[in-house]
């Protein structure tokens, strides 16, 4: 087994590396401090992973990209933070749908709902009271003052006006609105949404464990229920990485146990199937 690293001969990984994230609203670059002790805890769970499958073939011709291990979990956590960080708890999430009004939400946030269904109300289905009629002649470049055929505009700025602007397509949008959040509270009432961010960041880990390591997730309890594995302690030691906020509890990550067993039964039952 070999070790592939740009400083193998000094230290494990003394270079500092910053993981590049793009969340839809622009790109980010978060440096996620790592020491020593926390690099060579990491490699030395991969490769005792590794010895514990007993492939002594593919040990000898294995050779572990340490740089490679490191830029993934470090890129992992900055994507785990960032996605908390645009995040927000299941049980606020339900209630901006609902359109409730609780405590722990900002003041704008519940009326959310029932300000797109009161503007749905107001709304007329046609363009011909006031000031729709004005509107669109403005728009157009038309003469909104009039009454008579000086409203007419450019006929390419009538059209968009009637595919996107016509208060009859602002209804039928506003009402795709109402129909998506309660497609989403359907599929969130009662439960924990699948794709929070923790769930996301262990998946991410499980991907680069069993394509980049090719190894497999051994799905396990050991004291406590607490969650027993190399894949587990690989998960675990990841996490430690992530900065907890004590002045943002709501940001903060709990045990991934929970995250790790349902993600490693996923991939077995996979595995199976492919067999």
């Amino acid at each position: 087994m070999r070790l592939e690293s740009a400083d193998a001969h000094q230290s494990l990984g003394t270079a500092k590396t910053h993981a590049s994230i793009c969340p839809e609203g622009g790109c980010l670059s978060l440096y996620i401090p790592m020491s020593d002790a926390a690099k060579r805890r990491l490699v030395a769970i991969v490769l005792h992973a590794k010895h514990s499958e007993k492939c002594d073939f593919e040990l000898n011709s294995f050779t572990l990209d340490v740089n490679e291990l490191l830029g993934m979990v470090q890129s992992a956590v900055s994507r785990l933070d960032n996605r908390k960080m645009f995040s927000m708890p299941p049980a606020r999430f339900r209630a901006i749908l609902r359109g409730e009004k609780t405590s722990s939400l900002p003041r704008d946030m519940p009326s959310l709902r029932s300000a797109i269904e009161q503007l749905i109300e107001l709304l007329p289905a046609n363009e011909y009271m006031p000031p729709w009629p004005q509107m669109r002649a403005q728009f157009s470049g038309g003469n909104p003052f009039s009454d008579g055929s000086d409203r007419v505009g450019e006929k390419s700025t009538e059209e968009f006006w009637a595919d996107h602007l016509h208060p009859a397509t602002m209804k039928k949008a506003l009402t795709e609105y109402i129909s998506l959040m309660d497609q989403l509270r359907e599929l969130s009432a009662g439960t924990r949404p699948p794709q929070v961010p923790e769930r996301m960041f262990v998946e991410e880990l499980a991907e680069y464990w069993t394509t980049s390591l090719g190894l497999p997730i051994r799905n396990g309890r050991g004291p406590g229920e607490r969650q027993h594995g190399q894949f587990a302690e690989f998960v675990r030691e990841a996490r430690k990485l992530y900065v907890q906020h004590p002045d943002h509890p709501e940001l903060n990550i709990a045990s991934l146990d929970g995250h790790t067993r349902s993600v490693a039964r996923a991939h077995n039952l996979a595995a199976k199937r492919r067999r």
